[in-house]
């Protein structure tokens, strides 16, 4: 909740800087056309670099230290939090945007995204809940 209101702070901000900082082909670019931009990029790496990742997985040598082993799981621990981080910014830029576009008033979404986040771990708790309980109870989910 706190990485989606600072989103929603710095979005304000970066919306409201339409002055051109330069022109390209006669073509005025600003601050916000430079965020979008960015954003845009990074999220075609990302999902090209998923999909190789899936479609053509590379084989890596064995490891055969343990510790070795325990040292490279922590690296790539904290790789994939960063990662989930910026691509859950990243994502969330999109709604953000159209929030700060359609209310003048920021305390108006500052409230809307409070009550959004606590609607969504409501809920989660209730599907850890649902998901944990014998399949059995649930004839239609059942595989025959």
């Amino acid at each position: 909740m706190i990485s989606r209101l600072l989103l929603l702070f710095t979005l304000s901000w970066v919306m409201g800087l339409t002055a051109d900082l330069f022109n390209v082909a006669g073509q005025g670019i600003s601050g916000r056309d430079l965020v979008l931009l960015f954003g845009g990029l990074f999220l075609l790496y990302k999902a090209s670099h998923e999909i190789f990742v899936e479609v053509g997985a590379r084989e890596q040598a064995p490891v055969a230290d343990t510790v070795e082993l325990k040292a490279t799981g922590r690296k790539l621990f904290w790789v994939i939090i960063g990662q989930i981080a910026v691509i859950d910014i990243v994502f969330s830029l999109d709604s953000v945007i159209t929030a700060v576009g359609m209310v003048d008033e920021i305390g108006v979404i500052v409230a809307a995204v409070v009550i959004s986040v606590g609607v969504m771990l409501l809920a989660a708790k209730r599907y850890r809940r649902a998901a944990s309980m014998p399949l059995w109870l649930f004839p239609s989910l059942s595989r025959h």
